[in-house]
């Protein structure tokens, strides 16, 4: 977690890659992809930003999945506790994650029960 930048107000503080895994599999169950996540943006790193979107795990937008073009880090991203939003790509079993990208994107959705492709 070298480089990572921490909000002082951490929803999942002590929890990032873990969480509650019966209510992990009930999400998956009942949420959507390409449903729209908003939320504030906790945590920035040189590989993207996680914010709270309020289901309980931490939403983790890769960069290419907000940026449209090159990105310098910290100085060209999102502030910390900034609003960010994005639809519902993918479940990240092993970190118990929600993955996200930028509205707009055209999604693929296919047989993998955990995310999708994108273009």
């Amino acid at each position: 977690m070298n480089n990572w930048e921490l909000s002082k107000n951490q929803p999942f503080e002590g929890v990032l890659l873990r969480g509650n895994p019966i209510v992990w599999e009930q999400l998956k169950e009942n949420l959507s992809f390409g449903t729209v996540l908003t939320g504030k943006i906790f945590v920035r790193t040189p590989f993207g930003v996680f914010f709270d979107s309020g289901h309980g795990f931490p939403v983790l937008m890769n960069v290419p999945e907000f940026a449209k073009g090159y990105m310098k880090f910290p100085d060209d991203y999102p502030e910390l506790d900034s609003e960010i939003g994005g639809q519902l790509v993918g479940f990240d079993d092993s970190n118990r994650q929600l993955r996200a990208a930028r509205l707009g994107i055209d999604i693929h959705f296919d047989a993998n029960p955990n995310g999708a492709t994108h273009q």
